[in-house]
């Protein structure tokens, strides 16, 4: 697994990607429960869709759902593939 992250950079107008040896996630159980969801359905996804799979998004999964993702929070992004992140 690896992990990618946006740090903003002053001077820059976009933010740079940079890879993450850990990451820590500030939320509520409740929540969490909401992640473990999204993870379960994408990997379901994974499977299903085998190479032609690209990436998912939890934002989109709670829109989905109909799940409430707080205004400001980070969204979480789930790609299979190798050489960049989504």
């Amino acid at each position: 697994m690896k992990l990618y992250g946006f740090e903003p950079v002053i001077g820059e107008t976009e933010p740079s990607l940079r890879q993450l040896s850990q990451a820590t996630i500030v939320t509520t159980s409740e929540q969490l429960r909401q992640i473990a969801q999204f993870l379960i359905r994408t990997a379901e996804a994974i499977d299903q869709h085998g190479s032609q799979f690209n990436h998912a998004h939890y934002r989109d999964f709670c829109k989905e759902t109909n799940l409430i993702a707080p205004p400001g929070d980070a969204d979480l992004i789930v790609t299979v593939k190798e050489d960049r992140p989504a």
